[in-house]
């Protein structure tokens, strides 16, 4: 009889943490892998170097380490998980899988989802081991009823840590709350953190950022900055008194010079750049929202926890921890962040600095005024703006993205920086919506022309699609992982349905009836999973060959050419562009001829797929870093390539030997 594994020969190792401030967990995860990696004699690429690099970079895999640093293990789908199921079932030569504990695996919602994950793992001829166990690879056709029980209850035990763990937390968050304690996060403007005793006596302040475990000691919060409060005070009086906009007191605030709450803190943005230092309207409603002032703290305003909630739609001082409710996921079963009705309000143990009826009259005004918006969502209309979200203003101290407007019977894209500012951190910089689409077709049909045609487009893309992809970031496709675990989970199915005749008791066919009914509604979504993904991809079949990854490129091209001819198809263009990645980034200045002080487009960027961000080339025209979150939000072009095309105005001027500037010659920009 053959042995159904594979032969001993390479080994991967992987390590997680849920937090990233679990300072020694990786290390010892991995210190153990090289052990037991020697004691196996299986080679194994992974050095302690190797780890801090990776936590360095925030890369997932290097070298034969894959790391999640920071997930938490009830998120299935992790990067540096799903590229080391990809790694190890795709290269045969791997034969062994190194991973401390199970929880480290996996913490599932459902037990069956990570025992599914190691069965696929197993039956592929990979050994599995763990430091209190070893599962040894599987051969297909056989039955393995006792070891199958066995990881069902160990990813149960795993799963229902978690919910645990949520159930004790929400319960202390509660009883502090009540006692109006802290709960974590930082002070609110012009406030600081204190550590105080049972007693309720001060021990000290605590600096920002910093924890501390003491016996018997909690955190409150208290005024401190007098001028910071006076500010505050400020923004209520102009808002519950003279009904000013939050815009309107942004941008006051701004005119005066004052800092923003954020701008003394040490962070980037989600664009990697500094705060603005800018008040904005979101954070003036912060402020008028926040009870602090009047010397209360709330807790509870949103629920967001995965696996235990406090009750919703009553006080939540009177419910205990709580599953979650079909309210409280999404369409696809996620679950979602929803408002609590009746938070718990207590008291900071100071004395109010706001009169409360200037509070509550100014958070009233707030709430009527947001009363007919809340809770729409913005259209997004993407046949009139297939640009929305990739057009950039690359203007010195911008770098803020373009939204598309319309004024008159003309469609445009306006700098959202000078719109939310109301012009008071930007020029009003603005294209019109159809030329600049235009503009960016051209140059999508140039490109295939300036490679020498459909025939020569068609050979160079083979030769990429043939070449070796780099084992640094594997590319993990999503619906060959989908399509693996459905093929697996259906034949545990059969499994299970094999072992519920076998039972010998009531209790044991019992619990299988319940694995099979729960497996068999996972199967049936899965299905539905696995087709919604190949319609998206246009295929529907496993892995593509070089040859049907080309023949997918064509497809993408010969798409162009019909979505331009066709004025019906416009609502195509925005998927395209997503694809290919492509974004617009302009250059304004002032009209030379121009009587009026009107700014115009004098250049630009369209880059193809990602790269280097131009905002951050300061000598190439890019912004400061001062373009604040909410001014740049759309979460995409972090990072596109730094290669591009001239816009317009530029490739004019170029061919009529003319510069950019009035009164200046030569042709370089």
């Amino acid at each position: 009889m053959t042995t159904p594994g594979r032969t001993k020969n390479r080994g991967l190792v992987y390590v997680r943490r849920s937090r990233k401030k679990q300072e020694t967990g990786i290390h010892e995860q991995l210190k153990w892998a090289r052990t037991e990696a020697e004691r196996q004699g299986v080679r194994l690429n992974a050095e302690a170097v190797d780890l801090e690099l990776m936590v360095t970079r925030g890369l997932h895999q290097h070298g034969d380490i894959f790391l999640d640093d920071g997930v938490s293990g009830s998120v299935m789908e992790r990067q540096g998980f799903l590229a080391l199921q990809q790694a190890a079932l795709n290269d045969r030569r791997v034969s062994h899988l190194f991973i401390h504990l199970s929880d480290r695996f996996a913490r599932p919602e459902q037990a069956y989802e990570a025992m599914q994950l190691e069965t696929e793992l197993l039956l592929a001829g990979i050994t599995v081991v763990f430091s209190n166990r070893i599962s040894e690879a599987r051969e297909r056709g056989l039955h393995y009823f006792g070891a199958d029980m066995l990881l069902l209850y160990e990813y149960s035990q795993n799963g229902e840590f978690l919910t645990k763990l949520a159930t004790r937390v929400l319960q202390t968050q509660k009883r502090l709350a009540e006692e109006g304690f802290g709960n974590g996060g930082p002070a609110p403007y012009g406030f600081c953190r204190v550590l105080v005793d049972a007693a309720g006596a001060e021990v000290r302040e605590l600096l920002p950022g910093e924890t501390v475990k003491q016996a018997g000691c909690h955190v409150r919060i208290k005024p401190k900055d007098d001028d910071k409060i006076r500010i505050w005070l400020y923004i209520l009086e102009l808002h519950g008194n003279r009904g000013w906009g939050h815009k309107r007191i942004a941008n006051h605030l701004n005119d005066l010079g004052i800092p923003s709450p954020h701008a003394d803190r040490d962070y980037q943005t989600a664009q990697r750049r500094l705060p603005s230092g800018k008040w904005w309207a979101e954070s003036v409603k912060r402020l008028i929202i926040n009870e602090a002032i009047i010397g209360r703290s709330a807790f509870g305003k949103t629920a967001v926890g995965k696996h235990r909630r406090l009750a919703a739609g009553e006080p939540l001082a009177a419910g205990e921890p709580r599953t979650l409710s079909e309210a409280d996921r999404d369409a696809q079963g996620m679950a979602k962040i929803v408002t609590n009705l009746v938070p718990i309000v207590a008291s900071t143990g100071f004395a109010p600095a706001a009169d409360e009826e200037l509070f509550f009259r100014s958070r009233q005004l707030t709430e009527q005024r947001g009363q007919s918006q809340r809770g729409i969502p913005r259209a997004r209309d993407l046949s009139r703006y297939p640009l929305a979200s990739r057009v950039f203003d690359l203007s010195p101290g911008c770098g803020a993205v373009l939204f598309g407007r319309k004024e008159g019977e003309r469609l445009k894209y306006e700098c959202s920086r000078y719109r939310q500012s109301s012009s008071r951190e930007c020029h009003r910089h603005v294209v019109d919506a159809e030329p600049t689409l235009e503009f960016v077709l051209g140059i999508l049909r140039q490109r295939v022309t300036q490679v020498g045609g459909r025939a020569a487009l068609r050979d160079r893309l083979a030769v990429l699609a043939a070449q070796e992809r780099p084992v640094a970031e594997p590319v993990v496709d999503e619906l060959q992982i989908a399509e693996r675990q459905l093929a697996t989970l259906e034949q545990d199915l059969e499994m299970v349905a094999t072992n519920m005749g076998r039972a010998k008791s009531e209790g044991a066919y019992q619990v299988l009836e319940r694995q099979f009914e729960t497996m068999q509604s996972e199967v049936s979504r899965l299905r539905d999973h696995v087709e919604v993904l190949r319609r998206m991809s246009g295929r529907t079949e496993g892995p593509e060959s070089p040859e049907a990854e080309v023949e997918a490129a064509m497809a993408l091209l010969e798409d162009l050419e019909r979505i331009v001819a066709d004025r019906g198809a416009r609502m195509e263009i925005a998927g395209m562009l997503q694809a290919i990645d492509l974004k617009v980034w302009l250059r304004f200045e002032a009209n030379p001829r121009g009587r009026k002080p009107k700014r115009v487009v004098q250049g630009g960027i369209v880059t193809i797929g990602p790269g280097l961000d131009p905002r951050d080339d300061r000598d190439d025209g890019g912004g400061d870093g001062l373009s604040p979150l909410d001014a740049d939000d759309s979460g995409e072009g972090a990072y596109p390539s730094s290669g591009g095309k001239d816009m317009p105005a530029v490739a004019t001027r170029r061919r009529e030997g003319r510069s950019f500037r009035k009164g200046t010659s030569g042709t370089s920009a």
